[in-house]
């Protein structure tokens, strides 16, 4: 195994399925050791969003919630400062989804129905709107989702980090 925790366990030979499911989860849990220390704010913003994507799909696979909840924020919060707005709304979605899901008021299977079905622009479209006023509404809406996902992870916070 390398120090660094940047690469992967190295495996060499003939191995049991034992061992090969022990090797996939040591690997995803260096990838989640190197989420937990990377400086991914510092990164230009595409990568950051990658590594973002990779750690909320080992999050999900190990149902942790809040985690996964967290990296979604994250990833909702450099596509809002990217401008990408509907993106960051559906992101923050799923971050508010997660943070109910923590509190208790929804259960997972409702979470996974939810992500089972196509998640649409909640803004419709209206042909008398400009480009500049419909960014300007998808972007109001993006930033009361984000107020919105903020209080529910205050609230998960001051329920005692659920």
């Amino acid at each position: 195994m390398k120090n660094d925790f940047k690469g992967e366990l190295d495996m060499e030979g003939e191995v049991c399925i034992e061992i090969m499911t022990l090797y996939s989860v040591f690997n995803k849990l260096l990838l989640a050791k190197r989420f937990a220390q990377s400086d991914f704010m510092q990164k230009p913003a595409a990568l950051a969003v990658i590594d973002l994507a990779d750690s909320c799909s080992i999050f999900e696979e190990a149902f942790n919630y809040k985690a996964t909840g967290v990296c979604y924020n994250n990833m909702a919060n450099f596509q809002y400062k990217n401008e990408a707005y509907s993106l960051a709304i559906q992101n923050y979605e799923h971050a508010i989804f997660l943070a109910e899901v923590c509190l208790g008021t929804k259960p997972p299977s409702e979470y996974y129905d939810w992500i089972k079905k196509n998640i649409k622009e909640q803004i419709p479209d209206a042909p008398r709107l400009t480009y500049r006023e419909r960014e300007r509404i998808t972007k109001s809406h993006a930033h009361r989702t984000y107020q919105k996902v903020m209080c529910k992870y205050k609230e998960m916070r001051y329920l005692g980090g659920v």
